[in-house]
């Protein structure tokens, strides 16, 4: 099955082998992933972790979308070794620059390649990076590409934030040390961890998947994982501030005083968390260097 929000040649060349031709309004316009939720992009819920929306949405000119359709394509394999890979997607962000320089990080094959590149630090034990970029991949790519804030694809990446984020607060203070010895990058992302409160960001964002799962959904196996997590983190001491506040908050995310917080607690930390990914991806994208080893 081809992703709807791949290139409208690859989708209609998947659906060749059935003689069928797509007129929905995405594949008769050929419409870019910012142009298909336009009519709805002020309808962010309040499990809705992005808080942004894209100049792409409601620009009037044609400039954006023509270069969104132009630069499009999709993704390249990637070799399973990890120097290979590590080639690869130098290569890869080298080719997709324009969309980069342009900030559309949701046109294909760019949300791919933020995705390998965050399982590339992962694989490196680099898991600031890591989530920094699916940080940077669940604000500005998945909001446009799938509408829908329980979609299983956008669920799966706050799943992800949260196990990063189970790492790197427990790292935080051996890796930070480390870090300011090395200076750069690193070491300001570093220092953006340790000033946030990441246990409970990891407890919200373990809390939204567990809401946005109802029903027989509560027996997926990410939504089970994201229960054991829960109950981890519920044991932890010395957090009944905080805890009278997210729980203030899981009992009704509607009331004024809970919206203010998650505005402040989740979608702003993401989103810092998000802008260091750009940063990230900039470094490894104009670096000679071997930035993507560090």
């Amino acid at each position: 099955m081809t992703d709807y929000t791949m290139p409208l040649r690859a989708r209609k060349e998947a659906l060749d082998q059935y003689s069928f031709v797509c007129t929905c309004v995405r594949c008769s316009g050929d419409m870019n992933v910012y142009q298909v939720p336009a009519p709805h992009a002020a309808a962010n819920s309040a499990v809705d972790v992005s808080g942004v929306s894209h100049a792409a949405v409601t620009v009037t000119d044609k400039t954006v979308q023509d270069m969104a359709a132009k630069y499009t394509a999709e993704p390249a394999h990637l070799p399973d070794s990890l120097p290979a890979r590590y080639a690869a997607l130098k290569a890869q962000y080298h080719a997709s620059r324009n969309l980069i320089d342009a900030n559309l990080w949701a046109v294909s094959p760019v949300p791919q390649l933020l995705t390998e590149t965050s399982i590339y630090f992962a694989e490196q034990g680099n898991f600031p990076y890591a989530l920094a970029l699916v940080a940077l991949v669940a604000t500005s790519c998945d909001p446009y590409r799938y509408a829908a804030p329980f979609h299983p694809v956008r669920v799966k990446n706050i799943f992800m934030m949260a196990k990063l984020l189970a790492n790197t607060a427990e790292n935080t203070g051996n890796t930070l040390a480390a870090a300011t010895a090395r200076g750069g990058l690193g070491q300001r992302l570093q220092e953006v961890l340790s000033d946030m409160d990441q246990v409970s960001l990891c407890q919200m964002l373990l809390i939204l998947i567990v809401k946005m799962c109802p029903g027989e959904l509560a027996d997926w196996e990410l939504c089970l994982s994201a229960r054991d997590m829960l109950a981890d983190i519920e044991m932890l001491s010395g957090r009944e501030k905080e805890l009278s506040l997210i729980d203030g908050w899981a009992a009704n995310g509607e009331a004024e005083t809970s919206k203010v917080f998650f505005e402040y607690a989740v979608v702003k930390q993401v989103n810092i968390l998000a802008g260091m990914g750009r940063e990230a991806v900039r470094i490894v994208l104009m670096s000679r260097s071997e930035v993507l080893n560090r």
